[in-house]
């Protein structure tokens, strides 16, 4: 949706969704290690998180940061992957 009837150049919002995946069969891990896969997972995740929540102005990447990301548990999504997804809204 734009609003271009108090503006003077075009801006959009476009919906991302960054999915951080692996490849794991349904019950080939322990409760165990399950857990620190998920784990490790929101590590990874948390870190993408923070990097794309800094609004880095040493670079124009042509839209602004983020307000707010959307954090997601995954499972046997697309034939057997598992992780998280990460989705936020960007304005162009």
């Amino acid at each position: 949706e734009t609003d271009v009837t108090d503006s003077d150049s075009y801006t959009g919002n476009d919906f991302c969704l960054l999915f951080l995946l692996e490849k794991i069969a349904a019950g080939d891990l322990t409760a165990e290690e399950e857990l620190n896969f998920y784990a490790d997972m929101q590590k990874v995740g948390e870190k993408i998180q923070e990097i794309l929540l800094s609004d880095n102005q040493t670079c124009d990447y042509g839209f602004s940061a983020p307000k707010q990301i959307r954090f997601e548990w995954e499972y046997n999504i697309f034939g057997g992957w598992n992780g998280i997804s990460l989705g936020f809204e960007l304005e162009s």
